[in-house]
């Protein structure tokens, strides 16, 4: 379902993130989500900061502060796909050949969309809350997942020295291997501060009275149409979504109804502003260790198109 995916680069809390082919035991590694929050500052009474309102025509090309800081979608695959390339050479000379996860169909958002539910009417119309399929004919993965053996486990993350057969595991598994090789050179330094603050700054605007009080006009749009919402993303994590793979004639006009009174009220101008507003404020307080994050990135990404050239 939309906005819900299992391994993601974080972008706030709608899940429209980017989905990688990757076990729970290896992505959050690979991606640099994490489920710590960090604040800005410790200081929660900080006024809210000025804002300087945009026109956001399309989410798809609108950026973020903190995303310079931040592994884009090009270069999480690139990232994810060395690091998985990495992973499954150890564990092939370890003697393990299964690849126990399978990739999603649906297509990830492009830049920022989806950041803020749904706002594109004839995707609405089409997919209601659910992700847009790649073709026609793509349907959700029903294939039954592969369960990674406890032997599979123990070369993945480690948790033993060697393995069954005697061979040497590498220190943290295959995944400490690979993560080693694609952290090579880089800056000690505090690598998910940039998903982190993003991450706060989202929650921030969402508790800004100025986005607050487009909430509450939004919410009355959509009573008018027929929907009872407090906020934007009530309506698009509504588990009702979630019970079949297909949207139905209620979920499609919900979403119609969501776009048209985001429009209707400007939200998404309003909340992007906001948004940015505190993300700027966070650059500024954490200009120097962000330096450090960027550089750690950029020497990361040349380390996995290294990898990947070199096969």
């Amino acid at each position: 379902m939309q906005h819900k995916e299992a391994y993601m680069v974080a972008r706030g809390d709608t899940g429209r993130c980017i989905a990688l082919v990757l076990p729970a035991v290896l992505a959050a590694a690979v991606v640099g989500c994490s489920p710590q929050n960090a604040r800005q500052s410790d200081d929660d009474s900080q006024p809210e900061p000025p804002v300087e309102m945009m026109t956001v025509d399309s989410l798809e090309a609108f950026s973020l502060p903190l995303d310079t800081y931040r592994l884009s979608k090009q270069s999480a695959q690139v990232v994810s796909q060395a690091f998985e390339e990495l992973f499954v050479e150890c564990m092939q000379e370890l003697g393990f050949t299964e690849e126990p996860w399978r990739p999603s169909p649906a297509s990830d958002p492009e830049g920022n969309e989806g950041l803020y539910g749904v706002t594109d009417k004839e995707e609405a119309q089409r997919w209601g809350y659910h992700p847009p399929q790649e073709s026609e004919n793509s349907q959700p993965d029903s294939a039954p997942r592969q369960v990674p053996s406890a032997a599979w486990q123990t070369a993945a993350e480690g948790s033993a020295s060697q393995t069954a057969e005697g061979k040497r595991v590498p220190d943290g598994g295959c995944r400490g291997a690979a993560l080693r090789e694609l952290s090579e050179g880089t800056p000690n330094t505090d690598v998910e501060l940039a998903d982190r603050l993003a991450i706060d700054s989202y929650q921030r605007s969402k508790e800004d009275s100025r986005v607050l009080s487009t909430f509450s006009e939004w919410s009355e749009c959509m009573r008018q149409l027929g929907f009872e919402y407090p906020a934007p993303m009530d309506a698009n994590n509504d588990e009702t979504w979630w019970s079949s793979e297909a949207p139905s004639s209620r979920e499609i006009a919900t979403a119609v109804a969501d776009v048209e009174c985001k429009q209707q009220v400007g939200l998404i101008n309003i909340w992007a502003s906001v948004h940015t507003a505190y993300e700027k404020r966070a650059i500024e307080e954490n200009a120097e260790a962000l330096a450090s994050v960027q550089e750690y990135r950029r020497i990361e990404e040349a380390n996995a198109l290294a990898v990947l050239e070199r096969r």
